[in-house]
């Protein structure tokens, strides 16, 4: 631990102990091929259904840029399927496929078993989600195409 780790601010304390809860994941999920990242990633087009690039890089709070070439990567391992909108080719509708499905369950049944989830008491959680539930939603996007996986 840091000498003076206890003159941090608060938000200094978070960001470590994220970072250092992160890097723990990513050091076991990439023993499968996938980070933390990716992870949180194929959980929110399993659980969003096929939704625009743009629509999950701001339900994810990352920007499009970061998300393209995230999902870049998981298309050439097969994870997941971008396909223009129906109407309007401009727009990239991206869902998960079985591949990232078996992955993610891999990567689930892994992240149950980290020590680091041990350390973290529930109601640390509690307040972790009650943090993030009180940001105010990104706006979804104005711009809008049929989903070419429907």
């Amino acid at each position: 631990m840091s000498a003076g780790v206890e003159l941090w601010s608060t938000s200094q304390l978070l960001t470590a102990a994220a970072h250092a809860v992160s890097n723990s994941w990513n050091r076991q999920l990439l023993s499968i091929g996938i980070t933390h990242g990716g992870v949180i990633t194929l959980r929110a087009l399993q659980s969003g259904g096929p939704m625009t690039q743009a629509d999950l890089a701001r339900h994810m709070r990352v920007k499009n840029q970061t998300i393209g070439r995230t999902l870049h990567l998981f298309e050439l391992q097969g994870w997941v399927l971008r396909a223009p909108a129906k109407d309007d080719k401009r727009l990239i509708f991206v869902r998960i496929t079985n591949a990232g499905a078996a992955i993610l369950d891999r990567a689930e049944e892994l992240e149950k078993t980290l020590a680091s989830e041990d350390l973290l008491p529930e109601d640390l959680r509690a307040t972790l989600i009650n943090i993030i539930q009180a940001q105010p939603p990104q706006p979804p996007s104005r711009i809008r195409g049929t989903n070419p996986f429907h």
